[in-house]
């Protein structure tokens, strides 16, 4: 799926808190989040994301949570 490469920034097939955060960051526009704001969202996508725990998202666990929100792959 492209968007999971496409947000892959450092290119290790997962989508750690780095990854995340500079997804986010894109998305939002740069400093629309503070700090905290951004850190606490990053943790409550894995917390909702992360089915094995590791801190990082793999493939199958972001295609989970897209087919969970089809109205977000539209």
């Amino acid at each position: 799926m492209v968007s999971f490469l496409v947000t892959d920034f450092d290119g290790d097939d997962m989508l750690g808190e780095n990854d995340l955060r500079e997804a986010v960051k894109r998305l939002t526009g740069p400093d629309q989040l503070a700090q905290f704001e951004l850190n606490q969202l990053v943790q409550n996508i894995l917390a909702e994301a992360d089915l094995d725990d590791d801190g990082a998202l793999s493939f199958a666990e972001f295609e989970h949570v897209i087919d969970k929100s089809p109205d977000f792959a539209r």
